[in-house]
């Protein structure tokens, strides 16, 4: 990269972060906290402190809701397994227990069934993913054919392509960047000794099926080594991730490249692939404790399930940590905007909303506390741009700029696709 181009670069970038290029200053405005950045080295460091107040936290606030618990049939979801938005304010909902695509329009009216249950063509049976392209297209997964299907914007049928790489059952596992190339994820590499350790990554499409590149999983610390079990005959296999154990993390960005961390501490990458240098962002944050009932319930409910596949398990290894990991998960908007779900402390779930035991059969164990979801969301480049805190019973599925899209469960637990804008919103 020439001089003139790498100054332009970082002229660029001192002005979105409000600082200047020519060593660590900090600048933030009427935010409450501070930014320090500093662009002198081969990667750029952002680091931000001060805690965030109460008053500036936003939350969801519901524009478009579909759903029913009876009729019309193409209202009422089984298990929504995932909520896109349209460009003109409609829903994309794939309801997993009814192995169908449905779409609607801004007002919520059902305009479609997208393609059909079956092995046809443009039919499917389990998908693996569903991702809209920028042109408005969408494309599925199907699992059970091992193909991806392309769809017009309108849900016409357009063709498909065989998936030679994987024939993996899985959900949400299907992307797409701002260039209209398509990512599945995939085991690039198979440890044949331990299969938790299998090497993880994406298998990027051009959107004829033209396979185009590989992008491994990021691997930045070696993580606590899985929970396994086998069943007495060696047939069967089962694994679980120690409870609140630190890991990897790695998310598509739109331009093509790659936000990636390790959650022990507030620390993450943004890694572009056109050139600019690495974004390293790092934040105060404050240890949550796993409290004495979180433990105990997990514990539980993993010695459980490792017992019907072998009665002998025990719990050897790792153990549960006593603090949790600086934050849960990363997530990537349509628009490039970051969202870092936060650990935070465990609340009661009140009574009204815990599932009975079911009768006749061993009860699985309950539990009786969730985490409040909570995220931390940055501009593409990395500018902390406030934190919003999802209602109860309300998970999120994608976003673009100041709207959310993803599903609410009534006190039936009847779940409901939901448009919902940032209140107040970001600048």
């Amino acid at each position: 990269m020439s001089r003139a181009a790498r100054a332009s670069i970082l002229t660029a970038l001192a002005a979105i972060f409000t600082a200047s290029c020519t060593g660590a200053e900090a600048l933030d405005g009427d935010q409450p906290w501070v930014t320090a950045v500093d662009s002198t080295g081969d990667t750029i460091r952002v680091h931000i402190t001060g805690a965030m107040p109460e008053a500036r936290v936003s939350t969801l606030v519901p524009e478009l809701e579909v759903g029913t618990e009876d009729e019309p049939v193409e209202e009422s979801f089984g298990e929504i397994a995932t909520v896109l938005g349209t460009s003109d304010g409609g829903l994309v909902v794939h309801d997993q227990q009814a192995q169908a695509v449905r779409l609607f329009d801004a007002q919520g009216k059902f305009v479609r069934t997208i393609g059909g249950k079956g092995s046809g063509p443009g039919e499917y049976q389990h998908l693996n993913g569903i991702t809209r392209l920028p042109d408005e297209r969408i494309a599925l997964w199907d699992a059970n054919g091992t193909r991806i299907n392309l769809y017009e914007a309108d849900g016409a049928f357009a063709t498909s392509w065989l998936v030679t790489f994987s024939r993996m059952f899985a959900t949400n596992v299907l992307w797409s960047d701002s260039a209209g190339g398509i990512y599945a994820y995939a085991v690039l590499e198979r440890n044949r000794e331990d299969f938790s350790r299998d090497k993880k990554g994406l298998i990027r499409m051009a959107a004829d099926g033209r396979i185009t590149d590989s992008l491994p999983y990021l691997s930045w610390r070696e993580e606590a080594a899985a929970l396994k079990a086998q069943s007495k005959d060696g047939g069967a296999q089962m694994a679980y991730g120690v409870p609140f154990s630190a890991g990897n993390h790695t998310e598509l960005l739109p331009s093509g490249g790659l936000v990636s961390g390790f959650d022990d501490e507030y620390v993450f990458y943004l890694l572009h692939q056109d050139g600019r240098k690495p974004v390293r962002i790092e934040r105060e944050h404050v240890k949550v404790p796993v409290s004495a009932t979180e433990d105990a319930e997990h514990r539980a409910r993993i010695e459980f399930a490792m017992r019907r596949l072998d009665p002998e398990w025990k719990w050897s290894g790792t153990g549960i940590p006593s603090a949790k990991p600086a934050f849960r998960s990363i997530e990537v908007g349509r628009d490039g905007r970051i969202w870092v779900r936060l650990s935070t402390p465990a609340e009661p779930i009140p009574a009204a909303e815990l599932a009975p035991p079911r009768e006749g059969t061993e009860p699985t164990p309950r539990m009786t506390t969730r985490e409040p979801i909570v995220y931390d969301v940055y501009s593409s480049e990395g500018r902390l741009l406030g934190r919003v805190a999802l209602p109860a019973r309300v998970t999120m599925f994608g976003s673009d700029g100041n709207h959310v899209w993803g599903m609410r469960r009534d006190s039936l637990d009847i779940g409901y696709a939901v448009r919902f804008r940032i209140e107040p919103a970001f600048r």
